[in-house]
């Protein structure tokens, strides 16, 4: 019987479910932010000629967009990914990735949505072998973005090279940009973790826990 981890119309048909990869990890910071320097300016009310706050204004824009990126599960900026999806034939790791029909023919890669350009390529090995573009098909328009593989029972460690992001500011939504903007101004006006009024002193609301609870792996934040 088919593992308890597949949906279940793949259970009745016996169709494996998607494949996760057991870690994904950036290997390029983004080059550009999604809210350039004179916006920061202009929303914190700082006067254009004025340079000496430059690298403290700009990263809090990195950190605003840090915090987008990791409430909503996305990547803002172009940035470079490597997802490695374990040897299916490791049953004791993988023993969701397939079942008695056979391995899944599909990738499900995380951190979107997939950037795919003349300078943003995707490039899929098996073994440490690059797989000819012509074995694999990328769906950038599906949630999670896909790859589905014409040789699903290739049993070698497959990592995939991808591009995540938007290629420049102007396709990020406005509703992002707003939110990173209003994220710069709360933490420029408040430059301590605790607010101070008479005797009384209270934790910043949107501060250190929320930073802190932006890069959580485990949960306890």
């Amino acid at each position: 019987m088919p593992y308890p981890y597949l949906y279940p119309v793949q259970m009745a048909y016996g169709v494996p479910s998607p494949r996760h990869p057991v870690s994904t990890v950036p290997i390029t910071q983004p080059k550009i932010e999604p809210v350039s320097l004179t916006e920061a300016k202009a929303q914190l009310r700082i006067l254009p000629d004025f340079n000496d706050d430059d690298a403290l204004v700009m990263a809090l824009v990195a950190t605003g967009r840090r915090l987008v990126e990791r409430r909503l599960g996305i990547t803002l900026m172009a940035t470079q990914f490597k997802a490695t999806f374990a040897d299916p034939l490791d049953l004791l790791s993988n023993r969701h990735e397939s079942n008695w029909w056979g391995w899944s023919d599909t990738l499900e890669l995380a951190c979107g949505p997939l950037l795919v350009d003349g300078t943003h390529p995707v490039v899929v090995t098996a073994g440490g072998v690059t797989l000819n573009p012509a074995t694999y098909t990328v769906d950038a328009d599906s949630r999670p973005n896909r790859i589905r593989l014409t040789d699903p029972g290739n049993n070698s460690q497959i990592v995939v090279t991808y591009w995540a992001g938007q290629a420049t500011p102007a396709t990020v939504p406005p509703t992002l940009k707003s939110a990173i903007m209003l994220m710069i101004g709360h933490l420029w006006a408040n430059r301590e973790a605790v607010l101070t009024t008479g005797m009384n002193a209270v934790e910043l609301p949107m501060g250190v826990d929320m930073l802190l609870a932006a890069e959580s792996t485990t949960g306890l934040y």
